[in-house]
């Protein structure tokens, strides 16, 4: 157990096993480089919508309904059998991209803000160490910046919700849990999916200093964990400022259960509100 809290890449250059040398100090940022960046990014940016949409319908996704990447419009104009691989889709290259960086730089313990690294185990800077790298959140964050600008897809993917949640989920959980119920009972409310995405999203920073001191007796949760939910927040926000300003213009569809006609089929309103 304790190699899966120190990590497989701290335990090896903590042991001394690839030597002090010039090597030694390039391989260090390039491991932290691929495994929690790189591999997450690339694994984000994997657009299971498209992919789904192209094996299974023999379609573009992108060519209807409000024309997003993401779980919300796959239901919309697929039905459940195009929104249910969609969504394991989306939870396995969050999952594989934050057990790469655990396993790589190490986990703290399940519980509380589960699967949360210890302080910074891998160094990174220099044989001295400088503790600047903080493995799984870092690939969090690369993972979702993956999923909203994808490589493969001209940097043009969904808006973040999904994944957002999984990372949450695996990083924060009882934070996450908490804003999930926040979701629910703004869209079971208003049946605005993108404004529960949004309000959900804005508590996230305001929420987590009491939850983090209720569950560590009154400890401020580190800087890491904060820019972490800030960026959280910044980033879903900032991909659904179309869908905020059509909220306030009175110009936002509601979420419904009924499927929206492809573009082939007979016309009807078109649905913009898409809050993945």
């Amino acid at each position: 157990m304790s190699i899966l809290q120190e990590g497989f890449l701290a335990r090896i250059f903590a042991s001394g096993a690839v030597g002090d040398s010039v090597f030694f100090l390039c391989i260090k940022p390039l491991s932290v480089l691929l495994c929690c960046v790189l591999i997450p990014y690339l694994l984000g940016s994997v657009n299971s919508a498209f992919i789904v949409s192209k094996l299974l319908f023999h379609d573009d996704i992108r060519r209807h309904g409000s024309g997003n990447g993401g779980a919300t419009n796959m239901f919309r104009v697929y039905g459940v059998k195009g929104a249910v691989p969609t969504v394991v889709g989306d939870v396995l290259k969050s999952v594989i991209s934050m057990m790469i960086a655990g396993l790589s730089c190490g986990f703290y313990r399940v519980g509380g803000f589960c699967f949360a690294p210890e302080e910074p185990l891998l160094y990174v800077l220099s044989a001295g160490g400088n503790p600047i790298v903080v493995g799984t959140y870092l690939a969090g964050v690369f993972c979702i910046l993956g999923h909203v600008f994808p490589v493969y897809y001209r940097f043009k993917g969904g808006k973040g919700v999904l994944s957002s949640l999984i990372v949450a989920l695996f990083l924060n959980c009882w934070l996450a849990l908490v804003l999930l119920l926040v979701f629910v009972i703004v869209v079971a409310f208003t049946r605005y999916v993108s404004l529960g995405s949004t309000v959900a999203a804005a508590l996230y920073p305001v929420f987590l200093v009491p939850l983090f001191k209720g569950l560590f007796g009154g400890l401020y949760p580190p800087v890491y964990i904060v820019l972490f939910a800030f960026f959280l927040a910044g980033i879903i926000l900032f991909k659904h400022i179309p869908n905020i300003r059509r909220i306030m213009d009175g110009e936002e569809s509601k979420f419904s259960f009924r499927r929206v006609p492809k573009l082939d089929e007979p016309p009807e309103t078109e649905e913009k509100n898409d809050g993945e």
